[in-house]
C-alpha cells in the first residue's frame, strides 16, 4: 500500500511539472514579407506572413512597390486560413533596372506593422 501512495504521489508531481511547461508562455508574433526578382515586361511577386499567430485572429496585408514611375498599391491575397498572403504585381517592359523598394503593412489583430523589403529589375534576358 505504501509503494502505491509513492507511485501516485510521484505520477501527480510528473503530470504537474509538464504541465507547467506546456503553460509556458507563447512567442510573440512575428512580421516578415519578401518581394522577388523580376524581368521587365514579368511579373514582381510580394509576400508577407505572421509566425506565432492565434487562430481566431484577423489578416491582412497591402503593399507600396515603388517604381521609378510611379508607386503602385495593391492588395495581397490571403492563402485560404492562414496567415500568409501574396501577389503578382505586373512590372513593365520599359521600368528602370535595379532595386525597388516595397513597402508591405501587415494588420494582425489590432496590431498594423510595416515592413520594407526590397524587390530587383532584371533585363529580360537574365532570367
Amino acid at each position: 500500500m505504501r509503494r502505491l501512495g509513492i507511485l501516485m504521489v510521484l505520477t501527480f508531481a510528473l503530470v504537474a511539472s509538464l504541465g507547467a511547461t506546456t503553460l509556458a508562455a507563447k512567442p510573440a508574433p512575428a512580421f516578415k514579407a519578401h518581394a522577388s526578382a523580376a524581368t521587365q515586361g514579368g511579373s514582381l511577386h510580394i509576400s508577407a506572413k505572421v509566425l506565432h499567430v492565434t487562430r481566431s485572429t484577423t489578416f491582412s496585408a497591402t503593399a507600396v512597390v515603388h517604381f521609378a514611375s510611379g508607386d503602385v498599391s495593391v492588395v495581397l491575397k490571403r492563402a485560404g486560413h492562414s496567415f500568409h498572403a501574396g501577389v503578382r504585381v505586373p512590372v513593365a517592359a520599359d521600368a528602370a533596372l535595379g532595386p525597388v523598394a516595397v513597402d508591405v503593412t501587415i494588420s494582425y489583430g489590432v496590431t498594423t506593422q510595416v515592413v520594407s523589403v526590397w524587390g530587383k529589375i532584371q533585363p529580360a534576358d537574365s532570367i
